[in-house]
């Protein structure tokens, strides 16, 4: 034990306390000391009264014990206690703090006496020396009582402790101020139009790939109608052209999507597979489809088939010339039709709304699948019949100047004008 640690140490046990009390309340009569006590309290005796006689040294805490319990009683200081020999050894002369408290001051004094700054593994005994600076800098404002316990506790109240501030963050006011207010609002603001577009790309892209996954399975049906047809495309009942053919819900006479609606009344494909994600207000619930024969109305379809009602009708594997790619039979649903339907002008080079105007899905006869930026494939446009070709080529013309009209018009009885010409509807 080092001379520092042998400072902090140097109190009475319990058990010497006890023996040092029942001594002076017998009036440092030994005999009138409890039995269990009796041995402790005549040592005690013994030191104390050595120390009165030949000067031999008395340990601070034994010393310290006694005088402050004489103060606390009243009693009389005993004469060997008051005699000017009781003295402290040498090692006691110079009495130093602690490893402990030592570092704490040293931080307390470096912190510029600001407890709550001190590192958190030494600010209580910091807060504790401060504490006792502060009993030490007050002057009491009362009276001194004859009793030290009265003194003390006046002192105690008398001073203002500086608790520490917390380490947690706590708002110091509890209403919101109108700067704070704005920062939040910008910032909501700011997030959001810096997330919205990658939000609705990702919802795009998700549409994207959930009609791509429902035109593959499209076209595996009409690979399996073909082969139980002789390779024709689904048909509900024969037209040779005339009527209007957009009157969807009517009759399969006057619809060219009762053709497509085939292939779900046939159990070829179910109808939630034929409804586009893209499409709200498509018809996903076949119920009964043996006892239908159409979609109910045109909002209710989601792709637009090529138009059979023409008396040269395509076939699967059909192909615009010997070498060249299958044609199209299948594509999302016709912007161009849905408008003329409704009396609207119309734009050939518009994209399907499916996808927000972005392009289109369309299936070719050979069961492949593919994704169209544009109507437009090579001299042929998928939403118009032949016959418009040059109607579209200024179309496209007044488009690429910025000063389209909307001067091209369907009927609903246009039909293509040759078996490998692609015409969707609706």
């Amino acid at each position: 034990m080092n001379e520092r640690d042998f400072h902090c140490d140097a109190v009475l046990s319990h058990a010497d306390q006890r023996a040092v009390d029942a001594l002076l309340d017998s009036g440092l009569d030994v005999n009138a000391v409890p039995e269990d006590l009796r041995d402790r309290a005549k040592r005690v005796l013994a030191i104390l009264q050595a120390a009165g006689g030949t000067g031999a040294a008395v340990s601070p805490g034994l010393a310290d014990r006694v005088l402050e319990r004489v103060r606390l009683t009243g009693t009389t200081t005993p004469a060997f206690l008051a005699a000017p020999k009781l003295a402290l050894t040498e090692e006691h002369d110079e009495p130093a703090l602690c490893p402990d408290d030592e570092e704490a001051l040293d931080a307390y004094v470096m912190s510029g006496y600001r407890a709550e700054k001190v590192s958190s593994s030494l600010r209580d005994r910091a807060m504790q020396m401060e504490f006792l600076g502060q009993l030490i800098a007050t002057t009491p404002t009362q009276p001194a009582s004859a009793s030290l316990v009265d003194r003390t506790l006046a002192a105690v109240a008398a001073v203002p402790v500086r608790r520490s501030a917390p380490t947690n963050l706590v708002a110091r006011s509890s209403g919101f101020r109108l700067a704070d207010l704005v920062s939040i609002a910008a910032a909501l603001v700011l997030a959001g139009s810096l997330l919205w577009p990658v939000l609705t790309t990702m919802r795009g892209r998700s549409s994207r790939v959930a009609c791509g996954s429902n035109m593959a399975t499209i076209a595996g049906a009409f690979g399996s109608y073909a082969n139980d047809n002789r390779d024709a495309l689904p048909m509900a009942v024969a037209s040779l052209g005339g009527p209007t053919w957009w009157e969807v819900g009517t009759s399969p006479e006057r619809s060219n999507a009762a053709n497509l609606f085939t292939l779900p009344k046939q159990n070829y494909v179910s109808l939630k597979d034929m409804a586009c994600v893209g499409n709200p207000n498509a018809d996903r619930d076949c119920g009964s489809c043996c006892n239908r024969t159409d979609w109910d109305c045109i909002k209710s379809v989601s792709y637009s088939y090529q138009v059979m009602f023409g008396k040269d009708r395509p076939s699967w594997g059909q192909r615009r010339a010997a070498g060249s790619a299958p044609m199209v039979i299948l594509a999302d649903k016709s912007p161009v039709v849905a408008r003329a339907s409704m009396g609207e002008p119309i734009n050939p080079m518009e994209n399907s709304a499916n996808h927000g105007g972005d392009g289109q899905w369309a299936v070719r006869t050979d069961g492949s699948g593919v994704w169209l930026s544009s109507p437009q494939i090579g001299d042929d446009n998928i939403w118009l019949p032949g016959i418009f070709d040059v109607a579209i080529a200024k179309v496209r013309e007044q488009v690429r100047q910025g000063n389209y009209s909307g001067q091209v018009r369907l009927h609903g009885n246009e039909v293509p004008s040759a078996a490998d010409e692609t015409f969707v509807g609706p």
